[in-house]
């Protein structure tokens, strides 16, 4: 599930309200690897799921960076 990938719980509600149940095989791969900081090429036929899986962990980032700039102030 997405929600095993480690994801912020914003991300969650908006892939569920998108009706996407479960990561692809791209994503599930991608995704922790990005989350890990590491790097990442993937090669995937178009539809794979490929951009989520680079922009998710992405912005998972600038949520927690968001959020930590919050608990400073």
């Amino acid at each position: 599930t997405f929600a095993g990938l480690g994801l912020d719980s914003r991300l969650l509600q908006a892939i569920a309200k998108q009706n996407f149940k479960a990561p692809t095989l791209v994503q599930s791969k991608a995704i922790p690897l990005v989350m890990e900081g590491r790097d990442v090429l993937a090669r995937a036929k178009t539809g794979s799921g490929k951009t989520a899986a680079y922009l998710l962990p992405i912005l998972h980032s600038i949520l927690k960076r968001k959020q930590a700039c919050f608990y400073l102030l």
